[in-house]
């Protein structure tokens, strides 16, 4: 069996160690490079193939290297054809990172970002993650608090399973047995969804449940789902889809040709923390919003996991966004849709 080839270009220590542990962890023939400074990066590439070899199978690229930047790297890997056809991950926490995708249209490049905002006021932090030894990878992440409790109030999200699917695109579908935990179940078939109004779903209620939803968005442009909602609309957590309504998939510009009517931009999923609670010291935080790419005629699926103060929305297996959410009325267990 050939030997898998991971250049990892990080500066600091801390970035190195999971990787190995990951690796020896996976149980499969490897070579791990590290590469600390970004000022040997491109040369360090390029040996590689002069002695024969053909690059590393894969790169996860740290944009704030010292010595040259990760940007610097990709710029001047672009330029030269040997290196511009290897594999580069960037992991973020900041989802502005995305974009520099069009920056460098010929590289093979792929983003993931798992939170959309700031890890403070209720957001994600301190991922953990290892080989499943089935090609996918788990993760688990820490969620702050929003309010003054602070580190006293910390909890972890679900454990996800992290897949490549398609060329160039990372899977994340909920991993565990969560099936386990079930109980009672209710099913809503062939629910109509009339525009601008809002279809309370009586049979559907609770602060510690799993929905799990398939909507056909038609021609809608917006789709929203209310869950921890009181029967007064005083306290609710929002979530949102909007159709279309996010950025170009940065893949399509790599085979953009003038053709407008090719491009479909992306969807966007968000979570609206800011009418969850009517407590005093929870502190608000902008929506988590997060890029949903969906294929004309693709219907919205959504596994949306409510555990008192945590929210996790997990979109078409390609997508999760999370927030923390302190609903202070008895009654905010009711579930509707707009």
């Amino acid at each position: 069996m050939r030997k898998f080839v991971l250049a990892l270009m990080v500066w600091a220590v801390a970035g190195v160690t999971p990787v190995r542990e990951a690796l020896e962890e996976g149980a499969f023939p490897h070579t791990l490079h590290v590469v600390k400074n970004g000022a040997v990066a491109v040369d360090f590439l390029r040996q590689m193939g002069v002695n024969g070899g053909c690059g590393p199978d894969l790169i996860i690229l740290d944009l704030n290297l010292p010595g040259k930047t990760g940007r610097q790297i990709m710029a001047e890997m672009e330029t030269i054809a040997d290196l511009r056809t290897l594999p580069v991950a960037i992991l973020t926490t900041s989802h502005s990172e995305i974009g520099i995708g069009k920056e460098f249209p010929q590289l093979r490049s792929t983003f993931a970002a798992f939170t959309f905002g700031p890890c403070v006021s209720g957001g994600l932090l301190a991922p953990t993650a290892t080989c499943d030894g089935r090609g996918g990878v788990l993760a688990i992440f820490h969620m702050a608090s929003a309010t003054p409790q602070g580190g006293a109030d910390m909890f972890m999200t679900l454990p996800r399973r992290l897949t490549l699917i398609g060329k160039d695109e990372l899977g994340v579908e909920p991993a565990g047995d969560i099936e386990s935990l079930r109980g009672d179940h209710c099913s809503v078939a062939q629910l109509p969804l009339p525009a601008n109004r809002e279809v309370i779903l009586d049979a559907v209620f609770g602060n510690a449940i799993e929905l799990r939803l398939e909507i056909d968005p038609q021609d809608a442009a917006m789709i929203e789902l209310n869950v921890l909602r009181s029967p007064g609309r005083e306290e609710y957590t929002r979530i949102a889809f909007f159709k279309q309504r996010g950025y170009y998939h940065p893949q399509q510009w790599a085979t953009f040709e003038c053709d407008w009517g090719s491009l479909v931009p992306e969807s966007l999923i968000s979570i609206d923390s800011s009418y969850s609670s009517l407590r005093p010291d929870v502190r608000c935080r902008a929506p988590e919003t997060a890029p949903v790419y969906l294929a004309p005629g693709e219907p919205l699926k959504l596994r949306v996991f409510l555990d008192k103060s945590v929210v996790e929305v997990f979109a078409n297996g390609r997508q999760c966004a999370a927030v923390r959410v302190y609903p202070s009325l008895a009654d905010s267990v009711g579930v509707c849709c707009t």
